[in-house]
């Protein structure tokens, strides 16, 4: 099904002009509130339904982005302007079967795309964010439709839709739609209901998490899915315009990078996160693995050396995925490829930049470490050992924009670029094959050069050492008692019987890192055999034969 020629020549002028709310007919709003007859609602009440459409109907121009919205087109109809995305949602809605709509919605909107606003300056991210804006509108012109004509059989569907847009905003039953796509590989599985509920008590910044709840019948059986949302903060317009280009790498790294890879044959290298079933320009949804036992470590509780040791060896397993990804496509095209050329964007640094624009960023975060966090942890009366670390902290936090770029000198690997504690997840039904890297919005992923890491670990452990992990213990408080005697793994147990380790703060801090990365360079060797090119020569051979 595509868009009509007759529609189409309508859009083939559009004009540029300011958004309003002038597309907004709110007659039609309080016509359904008065006349709508009794339907059955699914969880809200009718005052709630109703109170929903009429706040609907406050289009509140400021909330929008307008970068991840780009321009608005507009097009003249009836001596207005209508938004271009809102007139054709609405040739959707009002002429296309609902079950041959919900299946190739995305076909249909691409099809419009590619024949009309392709010829403008807008991106398909923008365009997709502009089908997000105006589709609970398209769907209320419907409703609105269906009243006036007084059918209740489609005065119930349209009114469960426009009801799952007042409830869930944050996924619409045509996201739905593909995400079952993408489970059943194919188109004929039947959307039954779904849930989107905020997930509570989860660590992370900027974005909004949520459980996904979807029953869904593919031929004769029905299943339910339990899914896990990351969804870009809208409500605060400054966090939303900061997060999108970090995000934009993260959806990146699902969209394309891992699909690539499974074309390659590389699926058993694309396990070290979670399954990715939609990967929208503000939204992902993965599988849930809390449904299967998965958890973030508490970070209240000292780690153990067993679980440093496995994250490494999942971080390895990302460098070498990306290394195996650049020769597996060198050898299909006969060319020599590297992430950074043929993926520029995609692995751009985001968060570590050295420009004149947000430096004041840049000095903030170092006050706030020196000026305010220092202070309360050492007390005023250490003025002299304050000033040191303050020193320290200040060196450290410049030379970071230096370090996270790339190498021209030696091999660089696709790394995570935001690793902490809740970074991953892992089960405690299989300690050692059971652990997700759990990509974080909002730091994204970059390209790190693994021939500088002596250095990278000597700067940051530095740091580590001799200002975090003073006032991060519980066992050997720094300002109390002594540094404890250092074992030969350079940790020491809390006691006979715990799980937990804890790192003596005076150890060097290239020996505690060391002990902690030992791991690394054989897990990447591991991997050898996924090669079998020779794209690469001399100084410049796969890290996975050696780290230079």
């Amino acid at each position: 099904m595509s868009i009509s020629d007759k529609f189409l020549k309508s859009h083939s002028v559009l004009c540029d002009s300011e958004l309003d709310d002038s597309f907004i007919d709110k007659s039609k709003y309080q016509y359904v509130v008065d006349k709508m007859p009794t339907v059955e609602l699914t969880k809200l009440s009718k005052d709630e339904f109703n109170d929903g459409i009429l706040k609907l109907a406050e289009f509140d121009v400021s909330k929008i982005g307008n970068k991840s919205c780009g321009t608005i087109f507009h097009v003249d109809k009836e001596s207005l302007k209508i938004p271009a995305v809102y007139d054709v949602l609405c040739e959707i809605l009002l002429h296309v079967d609902t079950d041959e709509r919900l299946r190739a919605f995305s076909d249909i909107t691409e099809n419009y795309y590619n024949k009309t606003l392709s010829k403008y300056d807008l991106t398909k991210d923008q365009f997709s964010t502009q089908l997000r804006l105006f589709l609970p509108y398209a769907k209320f012109e419907r409703l609105y439709h269906s009243c006036k004509k007084e059918n209740i059989d489609d005065i119930q569907k349209s009114a469960l839709e426009v009801e799952e847009c007042i409830q869930y905003p944050v996924l619409y039953r045509e996201e739905c739609y593909a995400i079952l796509k993408h489970i059943y590989k194919t188109k004929e599985a039947e959307l039954i209901s779904f849930e989107a509920v905020p997930a509570q008590d989860l660590p992370g910044n900027l974005g909004k998490y949520y459980k996904i709840k979807l029953t869904a019948r593919n031929g004769t059986e029905t299943e339910t899915h339990r899914l896990f949302a990351k969804i870009v903060d809208k409500d605060n317009p400054d966090l939303r315009e900061f997060s999108m280009v970090p995000f934009g790498k993260e959806q990146f790294f699902f969209e394309t990078l891992l699909k690539k890879c499974e074309e390659l044959g590389l699926e058993e290298l694309t396990d070290v996160c979670p399954k990715c079933y939609f990967a929208g320009n503000d939204k992902l949804l993965f599988e849930d693995l809390s449904v299967d036992g998965y958890s973030s470590w508490n970070f209240h509780i000292p780690v153990s050396y067993n679980w440093l040791e496995t994250t490494v060896k999942k971080l390895a397993k990302l460098h070498a995925m990306s290394i195996i990804f650049e020769e597996k496509l060198s050898e299909k095209t006969g060319k020599i490829v590297r992430l950074d050329e043929e993926f520029s964007e995609g692995v751009a640094e985001a968060a570590f930049l050295d420009r004149e624009d947000i430096r004041s960023f840049r000095e903030s975060y170092k006050k706030c470490v020196g000026e305010y966090i220092l202070p309360r942890c050492l007390g005023e009366s250490e003025g002299g050992r304050l000033d040191t670390l303050k020193e320290k902290i200040y060196e450290a936090s410049d030379r970071i924009y230096v370090l996270v770029q790339k190498s021209d000198k030696i091999r660089n690997v696709y790394s995570h670029g935001d690793m902490w504690g809740a970074a991953f997840d892992h089960s405690q039904n299989n300690f050692w094959s059971g652990w997700k890297l759990s990509i974080d919005v909002y730091m994204g992923l970059r390209f790190v050069d693994v021939g500088i890491i002596s250095e990278r670990r000597f700067v940051i452990g530095k740091f580590v050492i001799t200002v975090v992990l003073p006032f991060c213990q519980t066992s050997y408080p720094a300002r109390r008692h002594p540094a404890p005697s250092v074992s030969q793994r350079h940790v020491q147990r809390r006691s006979s019987n715990s799980n937990f380790l804890c790192v003596p703060h005076r150890l060097p801090a290239d020996k505690v890192l060391f002990s902690i990365s030992r791991p690394y360079v054989p897990s990447l060797r591991q991997y050898r055999p996924y090669l079998k090119t020779k794209t690469c020569q001399g100084s410049d051979r796969s890290v996975l034969q050696g780290i230079n």
